[in-house]
């Protein structure tokens, strides 16, 4: 009896111990959780001041390029290639650029188009260099006119032109369009030779005269009958990285092919892949006539070579009809 009432009384004892030691080890541990909960708040708070002083910083370098262009603009009627107000503007523009986010870009390029200093390729300023990435001009709710538009030679990484009217512009001259987005936009007659587009989406684009000469296609999402509207795909790599060699679709078109050509006037000899519809057209060769062909300086034509002839026919005309779709080519 009396040992039993020991181990209660040595358990109460070790009860009130550990009771005494877990008062101040809970209120440190308070501590130091209310300590790393102010040191997070204030981390979060500097965060915020600093977000907040870098947008109002941006902001005031939009203001300002505003001023300072529509300055400009006010004091010249043209802005002439080369002109010291275009130089000026480049210089302006670059430097701006550079400082702002995607979206207040998106702002000074719209503001450029409008006061037309890129909307015309012959008044058009030079901003060439430019790094516009990440740049979003397009709306999935509104099609967005800018037509003529020239930004070639820029870099436009992951740019978007969604849903936008964009027919007759440039992105030509080296223009990086990696990544681009240009669903359901209108780019008619546009140029994009030269211009980098891997990975670009052209998804219900309209592309009819397209320029895509010496463009770069590779995993691009453009379709085939996207690519027959095109006007040019002249040394062009297509999606699957192949490339496009044939500079001339006219078959022909020198009337060097077929048989050989006739060296008398009175032996007919087809004009090969030509259709004549009027007169008599024959290929003949240079020396069949007497040599009377000259060239601009005068000189005469020698040789064999063959030419197209309309012989005594007052009136003479052909025609070839020309496959322009690039699926014939079979690159895919």
């Amino acid at each position: 009896m009396q040992k039993l009432r020991f181990h209660k009384v040595k358990i109460k004892h070790i009860l009130h111990f550990i009771s005494s030691l877990l008062v101040p080890l809970m209120i440190g541990v308070f501590t130091i959780v209310l300590a790393v909960v102010e040191i997070q708040k204030a981390a979060s708070h500097r965060t915020q001041d600093l977000r907040i002083a870098e947008n109002r910083e941006k902001e005031n370098i939009l203001e300002n390029y505003f001023k300072d262009v529509s300055q400009l603009i006010l004091k010249n009627t043209t802005f002439m290639k080369g002109s010291t107000a275009s130089i000026v503007i480049r210089a302006k523009t670059l430097t701006a650029v550079r400082q702002l986010d995607g979206k207040r870009n998106a702002y000074l390029i719209q503001f450029l188009y409008e006061s037309r200093l890129i909307s015309d390729w012959k008044n058009s300023i030079n901003l060439v260099g430019a790094e516009l990435n990440n740049l979003h001009l397009g709306s999935d709710s509104f099609k967005r006119n800018l037509m003529g538009i020239q930004l070639s030679g820029i870099s436009l990484i992951n740019a978007s032109f969604i849903n936008a009217f964009l027919s007759k512009s440039n992105f030509g001259s080296g223009c990086n369009l990696r990544n681009a987005n240009f669903r359901y936009s209108r780019l008619r007659s546009s140029n994009f030779y030269n211009a980098s587009l891997q990975r670009a989406d052209f998804t219900g684009a309209d592309l009819y005269g397209a320029n895509f000469a010496h463009a770069n296609l590779s995993e691009a999402n453009i379709s085939q009958e996207q690519l027959d509207r095109a006007s040019s795909l002249y040394l062009a790599t297509l999606p699957n990285n192949r490339k496009i060699s044939e500079a001339n679709l006219i078959l022909n078109g020198n009337a060097e092919q077929g048989d050989d050509c006739t060296n008398d006037t009175k032996t007919l000899k087809s004009t090969s892949k030509w259709n004549v519809t009027e007169g008599n057209i024959i290929r003949i060769s240079y020396s069949a006539i007497g040599g009377i062909l000259t060239d601009s300086d005068g000189a005469k034509f020698n040789g064999d070579k063959c030419y197209f002839w309309a012989s005594n026919s007052v009136n003479a005309s052909m025609y070839q009809t020309i496959d322009i779709r690039y699926s014939k080519y079979d690159y895919w």
